[in-house]
């Protein structure tokens, strides 16, 4: 009987943990899968900026009044302006009491919210590979999770920082096991169950094989190396030309000038591993 061999796979926090550091790099604190929402410090920052600029432009306006008041020929244009200056006055130190009571940004919550943004972008990534195909979840001893059977499915849930998965109740129940005890004839009136959540893994070959292709940029999470953007590329050759094969030269032009980081030996190697015979065959356009 086959066995599930353990080292030959990670658990889904292993896999989260890196491929946030292979697309973060040092800004990566390991930390983020257990980051909590936060709201965007840069709002309150912004909110902050417009009240400290309102406090500016009273000051401004209450130096000219003051200017006025003090050269004033006409009673009443200087009683006009004593009177705005009493009601700038009242909108200084209202606008004044906002600022103090404004909530302090302290370095822990920009912080936190940085983590939960990173833990979002990876889970995403994974939760999209999980959806195409590209990774495959294991569980109760190398069971392949059914993704598109599932995924719909009442209670069906991916816990990634966890690296468990809840069974759908469809399934939990299809899955019970009754004891019973024939000699005597009496059946257990509750069902023993297995665990409705379990331990879940990706397959180490298959993870390398789907991380491999992001790169390392923090600035544009998920965008791919230039070997992936190639063999893609390729593939939509492959599948648009059919029998009309195109110069392999020509080819080569396209990709660099599509993907203009990617070297000669990449586009070739993946022209080795990506086309069809038919088009390697010895007398093809180089």
């Amino acid at each position: 009987m086959q066995s599930f061999d353990l080292t030959a796979h990670h658990s889904l926090l292993q896999a989260f943990d890196l491929t946030g550091r292979r697309i973060f790099s040092d800004a990566w604190t390991g930390t983020e899968a257990w980051a909590c929402r936060a709201d965007d410090p840069s709002a309150s920052k912004t909110e902050k900026a417009k009240i400290v600029r309102s406090l500016t432009e009273i000051a401004g306006e209450m130096a000219m009044l003051s200017q006025q008041i003090n050269h004033a020929g006409d009673k009443e244009q200087k009683t006009a302006a004593q009177e705005k200056y009493i009601d700038l006055s009242r909108q200084e130190r209202l606008t004044e009491d906002r600022l103090r009571h404004f909530p302090p940004q302290y370095d822990g919550w920009i912080e936190q919210h940085d983590n939960y943004v990173r833990r979002s972008q990876i889970e995403g990534l994974m939760l999209d590979a999980f959806s195409t195909g590209a990774l495959q979840i294991y569980y109760g001893g190398g069971v392949a999770v059914p993704w598109e059977d599932w995924r719909l499915r009442s209670a069906f849930k991916v816990y990634i920082n966890l690296s468990l998965v809840r069974l759908p109740r469809s399934e939990r129940l299809s899955r019970g096991i009754v004891q019973s005890d024939r000699d005597s004839a009496i059946t257990p009136a509750n069902p023993i169950r297995e665990p409705n959540r379990l331990a879940a893994f990706v397959s180490m070959a298959e993870f390398n094989d789907w991380v491999l292709k992001y790169s390392s940029d923090p600035q544009n999470v998920g965008a791919l190396e230039p070997k992936a953007r190639c063999e893609a590329m390729i593939a939509d050759m492959v599948q648009s030309n059919g029998d009309d094969i195109p110069r392999k030269a020509d080819c080569w032009q396209d990709c660099k000038t599509a993907i203009p980081d990617l070297s000669k030996r990449q586009f070739l190697r993946t022209w080795a591993e990506k086309t069809p015979e038919s088009w390697q065959r010895a007398g093809r356009k180089s």
